[in-house]
């Protein structure tokens, strides 16, 4: 009774030591701020008809706002611009910084200019706010850049709440992101099943429409050379879309020792979840060795998408397609993609994350 109390309180403290909870992305709503409204034109009896409206997608609008004379339909007024963001994290650790890609484009104006924009996370008395590259929490102008929290996101305070992390785009309309806080969650246990999601939108273009994990575990036995042992190959991981650590070891059968291995860590951020044809396709991707023995290297690692005869490579800052070493950058395809050949047709990105894993984004072109 002794050792079982010790081995209960034992098993407590590790339980205490690494559950330490995650807000987990459970819903995605977009706020459509299309409207019509009519105003009296200053200085006449005639009245002037604002309306405001959008195409596109999750992932990248363009919205124009116009003021017209009623009565001759002269234009007054109006603006039209792109936004065009990535989701962000679908899993944040306490201590984690919330990072996206976002982008404000002017397309034309005419006396307007593009609304405020921001980003803000629903926690604290007043909220956390994300900014660009440029230090910039109200997105006032043009820019194209990764936007981050400005403080690492807290651990929630009960099982199941809910925080939002809204993204202002202006106009009226907001993109927001739901969060569940689940403290039972950790890095080792989390692996995130995917759902299938569509996306609607007016414009032509590539849709995303489902996503897949391809789990590489394997555990297989090989003769130990010069020897009439076996050695046994374990491949593993943990953590979930998005953030994946990989183990890979070498041990002998008899003895256990380990005879090679590697350890390293994969982040990688979501593709855009509508992309124009003409457009590239693009995302953040990081690959860090945590640890390696006897020289065993992470696999090399790529990301193709499945237009052309050979596929079209993203291309890490320093121009690499295949992974070979540690880095952080955003990967970019190294051309544009082309339109679909027929409605309804479907390509992948294809993310190779080594060790048989594989990260699959289907897309599916819409006329």
């Amino acid at each position: 009774m002794k050792k079982f109390l010790i081995f209960s309180i034992l098993l407590l403290s590790v339980n205490f030591i690494f559950a330490q909870g995650a807000w987990k992305l459970v819903g995605y709503k977009l706020i459509d701020g299309t409207s019509s409204s009519e105003k009296p034109l200053a200085g006449t009896a005639d009245y002037m008809v604002d309306a405001i409206k959008f195409t596109g997608g999750k992932g990248s609008i363009v919205i124009t706002s116009k003021r017209n004379d009623k009565s001759t339909g002269k234009l007054i007024a109006e603006v039209t611009y792109k936004v065009t963001w990535t989701d962000p994290q679908s899993i944040i650790y306490p201590g984690d910084i919330i990072r996206m890609d976002y982008s404000r484009q002017t397309i034309t104006s005419t006396s307007w200019k593009p609304e405020q924009q921001s980003a803000k996370f629903e926690q604290g008395l007043y909220g956390i706010y994300l900014a660009n590259t440029a230090g910039e929490i109200y997105f006032n102008k043009d820019f194209s850049s990764q936007i981050s929290s400005q403080k690492a996101i807290e651990k929630g305070y009960k099982d199941k709440e809910i925080k939002k992390l809204v993204v202002n785009m202006g106009s009226g309309f907001k993109a927001e992101y739901s969060y569940e806080w689940n403290p039972t969650m950790t890095k080792a246990n989390i692996v995130e099943t995917p759902t299938n999601t569509t996306f609607s939108g007016n414009q032509p273009g590539w849709y995303f429409v489902k996503y897949e994990f391809i789990d590489g575990t394997n555990t297989s036995e090989k003769p130990l050379a010069g020897t009439s042992d076996y050695m046994i190959d374990v491949v593993k991981f943990s953590g979930g879309k998005g953030n994946i650590e990989i183990v890979k070891k070498r041990n002998d059968k008899s003895s256990g020792k380990l005879l090679a291995g590697v350890t390293y860590n994969v982040n990688w951020t979501d593709p855009q979840t509508y992309i124009a044809a003409g457009e590239k396709i693009k995302l953040n991707y990081t690959l860090k060795t945590i640890s390696t023995t006897a020289s065993w290297k992470p696999d090399q690692q790529m990301a193709k998408f499945s237009q052309g005869i050979y596929g079209i490579n993203l291309a890490n800052s320093a121009g690499e397609i295949y992974f070979n070493k540690d880095f952080s950058s955003e990967i970019v395809s190294q051309k544009p993609l082309e339109k679909g050949a027929k409605d309804k047709e479907q390509k992948t990105l294809t993310i190779f994350l080594g060790g048989s894993f594989q990260a699959v984004y289907y897309y599916e072109w819409r006329n």
